[in-house]
């Protein structure tokens, strides 16, 4: 069952994001996970709630990531610096 959704939470979260940095998360068709810091993360619509966003064509982890068919967009704070730094790298092997 899906939660009901607020668009006024919605406007609100997504008007703290200043630069629209984020690090987007999901898991690939065999459940295994995978990560990507993204710099343009945007609000689409509110209605429907849409966000829009745009990894680079050379990336490894947004088709792994695609193939999941679900993603989570986490907002990182300032304090956060490490994690972004640490999924802008590509995935390396074994880990």
């Amino acid at each position: 069952m899906a939660a009901e959704f607020d668009s006024a939470r919605f406007r609100h979260v997504l008007g703290h994001l200043p630069t629209g940095v984020v690090v987007v998360t999901g898991l690939n068709s065999g459940g295994e996970p995978f990560g990507i810091t993204i710099g343009s993360f945007v609000s689409v619509s509110l209605e429907p709630p849409l966000v829009g966003f745009f990894p680079g064509l050379q990336s490894r982890s947004w088709p792994a990531i695609a193939e999941g068919k679900r993603f989570c967009a986490n907002i990182l704070s300032s304090a956060q610096a490490d994690e972004c730094w640490r999924f802008a790298k590509e995935p390396q092997e074994g880990g």
